[in-house]
């Protein structure tokens, strides 16, 4: 952001408009840049959080698989429950929940949790294959939502721009004249205060 000295004595009205006008556009600006970058910077950060807990969850999971098949024949059904049961409430683990909803007593939990996870990774499969045409949809919204924006944005340019060509009248610039001598009078009587 730029500074500016201006000696306020010697601007006509149109003058100090135009300083302010320019003045606001530059923060408008700085202010874009940077809700764009925070923006992008929280896009990045929810991408990669998201990415380390469905990671985190593959590996609980597989690790729940590791255990229970190392001992499915040393352990009774309610050390595997009871193990399950820690995974599914500390970890937060969806598929030791959903096993514990639907096991079948007579057999180790082995088996039937690595059953799940296949029907998970297979369902997963097929949801990838058909996520194309999701993706399309999306990326439609999200073009038209950007055009959008951009002619309203143009619009906006335009309004700003009728504005200023337009010469302001004798009467504006004189009410500008007295309002920056006011202006003025009101800083040098708080400088004369202070002294």
């Amino acid at each position: 952001m730029q500074e500016y000295k201006v000696n306020l004595d010697e601007m006509t009205g149109k003058m100090v408009l135009d300083a302010l006008i320019k003045i606001k556009n530059e923060q408008e600006e700085y202010m874009n840049r940077l809700t764009k970058t925070l923006n992008y910077n929280a896009l990045v950060l929810d991408k990669e959080t998201r990415k380390a807990s469905a990671k985190q969850r593959v590996r609980s999971e597989e690790y729940l698989l590791g255990i229970l098949m190392q001992h499915q024949k040393d352990w009774s059904m309610e050390e595997q429950l009871n193990t399950t049961r820690k995974f599914a409430e500390s970890d937060n683990c969806e598929a030791a929940k959903k096993l514990l909803k639907n096991y079948n007593k007579s057999m180790p939990l082995a088996p039937q949790f690595a059953a799940l996870m296949d029907q998970k990774n297979a369902t997963a499969q097929f949801m990838t294959e058909k996520a194309p045409k999701a993706v399309k949809v999306v990326t439609e919204k999200t073009a038209a939502k950007m055009f959008l924006q951009l002619v309203s944005s143009f619009d906006r340019v335009r309004h700003t721009a009728e504005r200023l060509t337009k010469a302001p009248s004798a009467g504006l610039v004189s009410r500008h004249k007295r309002a920056v001598a006011l202006f003025l009078q009101v800083v040098r009587s708080f400088d004369h205060g202070r002294a």
